[in-house]
């Protein structure tokens, strides 16, 4: 998203948000930029449930697997000249000339495609550190505005628009020191009334380390249970 500016006709319509034209203009180009995000971890997901299937890996771990790729990407990725060895952001910018309808159309077959492997008609995308979506610098005030007062509209706006209409797929909201009322603002204007959602909070948290060890030896052997483990676990886990 930081490379918005580099579309065709973006910086001019910045200077034009009083017109409609060009509001729709940065609406279009952002929608697509969040589309191409979103078919790149649907093509990768399909890739590793293939993959998967042919070596006979079970559910759990095939979760495990998806979890990895997502937070260490260059463990499996070649670098390729001029690109970052994250091949999440590879694939992104190789989609970067599809069209909005190409994108819709193959996302819809993505996530039809991986309904029938995993046997499943939902899936949950989780947007983690959501809090700099309404909070400047970082949320782009400016570049959206009101259709009908022109006031200045975070980017969330734009992400809740192009990922919650996305048939089969949940979009969960994340992060800490959220501003509620701000984000029950973005969420609940006219643009947004037709995506219903639900607001959770205080989800609990590892505030002790009897709490957290307790929680850990429930997944983890007790073979590897040492002092030393729990207590790098609770220097470097505690409060998630």
């Amino acid at each position: 998203m930081r490379n918005l500016t580099n579309s065709n006709g973006y910086t001019t319509a910045q200077k034009q948000l009083k017109e409609q034209p060009a509001v729709r203009h940065i609406r279009e180009v952002v929608e697509r930029r969040l589309t191409q995000l979103l078919l790149a971890r649907l093509y990768l997901l399909g890739l590793l449930v293939d993959v998967a299937e042919d070596y006979k890996v079970s559910a759990d771990h095939l979760r495990r697997l998806w979890v990895l790729l997502q937070v260490q990407p260059a463990m499996i990725s070649r670098p390729v000249v001029g690109m970052t060895e994250d091949i999440f952001t590879q694939l992104t910018q190789l989609l970067r000339y599809t069209s909005a309808d190409d994108f819709r159309r193959q996302i819809n077959q993505q996530f039809a495609s991986l309904s029938d492997k995993l046997c499943t008609s939902l899936f949950y995308c989780v947007f983690d550190e959501v809090q700099v979506t309404i909070t400047p610098p970082y949320a782009y005030w400016g570049d959206f505005v009101s259709d009908t007062n022109g006031a200045n509209r975070p980017i969330l706006r734009e992400i809740w628009n192009a990922w919650s209409r996305v048939q089969g797929m949940r979009l969960v909201l994340a992060g800490t020191g959220i501003n509620s009322q701000a984000l029950h603002d973005r969420l609940t204007s006219s643009f947004l009334k037709e995506q219903p959602y639900d607001q959770v909070h205080d989800i609990g948290a590892f505030d002790d380390q009897t709490t957290q060890t307790d929680y850990i030896k429930q997944y983890v052997p007790a073979r590897f249970l040492s002092a030393e483990f729990l207590n790098r676990a609770w220097a470097w886990g505690r409060g998630r």
